[in-house]
């Protein structure tokens, strides 16, 4: 009890410091003051997971005969009800862990323990699949150690991973379980970067022009191109709205499009284009050639709402727009990059098929940041219909909130790790023992303190080594499955990140580990060996 109170006290000292994270890091954050009910919550979960987690050890305990403690005989030993000593246990901590999350829950009780029971059950599932795991990983290990002739110091530091009492389990879950929280932010942020940076290249627009009037279209142009700080002179694009009649003869009624393409049976902004933009990819059929086509109106119609449709090219759509009826052949399909201004139109016409039509246009240009302001100012002052939306600002903000919740993120999962470390200490000191006779053995039979530290160092690194690449198998695995199943944005391996985490869990886990044992090696083998 008095360690859970000691570990809830320092959660508490710790939640403290999140407000003061949380009001650096947004700006405008509401005022937290202390509360004393979560405080109180926190103190009595940290007192009762306590509590269970020691179900294990004490009822361990109960098997173990007097005269192996008096002998010093540290060997473990499993008494027939052991096993099912530790299932009950574990049942027991599960139960318990699932009443804390009930309790913890806000809402009706129907909803707490609906809750209650996913994080039950997804905590099992994910612990035994961690444990699964790394079993695994132990035994390709051993396995190896069995078949290859490796030196001296990698062998003993091999097969200390199986000594008595190691908890090497234990300590690869919890070091991979951090590894793999931190690890999936930073990808799924740098994965999200690079997709953002493929759909927003180099020179794209950054500011666009909205609601344009037809009659002043020109000089909108010109007013706006000579602006300071314009890299990119305006675009404007002319939009219609018309309605879809038929396709191939049938009427959009018979087409079927109750589920997948309602939108198609109300009224649709159409455009109509010369030349094919650079950004447009034609994936069947060709572009127009003469402006007019001589054979009459054509169309591009976007991959989807081909797909949707039922179009090709060669097929006859009949579109109704104010009472005129317009009938175009698909020309071509095409797909274009959803960060272009043209990728807004599903449905692009030939020139001349939408003349004397009503048309509402929209441009599209790149300036500096930093001259945008002066842009909005000199447009509201002589054209206030048009609105001026300065993109990059808006992406800019959403990079900063963006960043500013995966930076929280990380400071929360230092603790996983932190608790991986503890528990790779905890490890090292309850071995301390065997450690001492192995160190005064080895010593006894003329291994030099290099020797004994390069094993042990082995043994860390090892632990280290293993828990990462657990962790970033993981990792890469949830960060494949949100992006395409979530998100769906392509992925792509990336290893180099993996890589570092990798070598960063094992630099910490030797750091971890010697910090636990340094004193070991300074015991002389013949005062240990005068106490066996």
């Amino acid at each position: 009890v008095a360690g859970g109170l000691v570990g809830a006290a320092m959660g508490l000292g710790v939640a403290g410091v999140i407000p003061l994270l949380i009001e650096r890091l947004f700006p405008g954050a509401p005022a937290m003051g202390w509360d004393p009910l979560p405080a109180l919550q926190g103190v009595a979960a940290g007192a009762a997971v306590t509590l269970l987690f020691t179900l294990p050890p004490l009822l361990g305990l109960r098997g173990v005969r007097p005269n192996l403690i008096f002998r010093r005989e540290m060997a473990e030993s499993a008494p027939p009800r052991r096993r099912r000593a530790q299932l009950l246990a574990a049942a027991a901590i599960l139960a318990g862990v699932g009443l804390l999350a009930v309790w913890l829950v806000e809402g009706s009780p129907r909803h707490a323990l609906r809750l209650g029971l996913y994080f039950t059950v997804g905590l099992a599932v994910g612990l035994a699949a961690l444990a699964g795991i790394a079993r695994l990983m132990l035994a390709a290990l051993r396995a190896l150690l069995r078949r290859a002739r490796l030196p001296l110091a990698l062998r003993h530091g091999f097969a200390n991973l199986y000594r008595p009492g190691n908890h090497a389990t234990a300590v690869l879950v919890a070091l991979g379980v951090g590894v793999m929280f931190i690890l999936t932010v930073f990808l799924l942020e740098r994965a999200l970067a690079a997709q953002m940076a493929a759909n927003a290249p180099r020179g794209m627009p950054n500011v666009f022009l909205l609601d344009v009037p037809a009659p002043d279209r020109a000089e909108v142009v010109e007013l706006a191109g000579r602006q300071p700080g314009v890299e990119q002179p305006p675009e404007l694009m002319s939009a219609v709205a018309m309605r879809l009649v038929s396709v191939d003869g049938v009427t959009v009624k018979e087409l079927g499009l109750e589920r997948r393409g309602r939108r198609y049976l109300r009224t649709r902004t159409v455009t109509w284009m010369a030349a094919k933009p650079p950004d447009l990819l034609l994936m069947r059929g060709a572009w127009w050639e003469a402006s007019p086509p001589p054979e009459g109106p054509r169309i591009s119609v976007e991959e989807d709402a081909a797909g949707i449709l039922g179009v090709k090219p060669g097929s006859v759509m009949v579109w109704d727009a104010w009472g005129r009826k317009v009938e175009a052949r698909v020309a071509a399909v095409h797909r274009s990059e959803g960060a272009r201004m043209s990728s807004r139109f599903e449905f692009i016409f030939s020139p001349g098929a939408l003349e004397e039509m009503p048309a509402v246009y929209y441009g599209a240009m790149r300036v500096r940041p930093s001259d945008v302001p002066a842009l909005q100012r000199v447009m509201y002052d002589r054209y206030p219909t048009v609105t001026v939306v300065n993109v990059a600002d808006v992406l800019a903000v959403v990079q900063q909130v963006v960043d500013q919740v995966a930076v929280l993120y990380r400071f929360l999962s230092l603790f996983t790790v932190l608790a991986g470390a503890v528990i790779l200490a905890s490890s090292v000191a309850g071995t301390r023992f065997r450690r001492i006779r192995e160190v005064a053995v080895l010593k006894a039979l003329g291994a030099t303190r290099r020797r004994v530290a390069e094993i042990f160092t082995v043994e860390f690194l090892l632990l280290g080594a293993v828990a990462g690449v657990m962790g970033s198998l993981l990792a890469m695995g949830f960060t494949a499955a949100v992006l395409k199943g979530l998100l769906e944005v392509p992925y792509r391996p990336d290893l180099l990140p993996a890589a570092v985490a990798v070598v960063l869990t094992a630099l910490m886990a030797i750091v971890t580990g010697w910090l636990a044992s340094w004193r070991i090696l300074g015991r002389r083998p013949l005062e240990v060996l005068r106490e066996e």
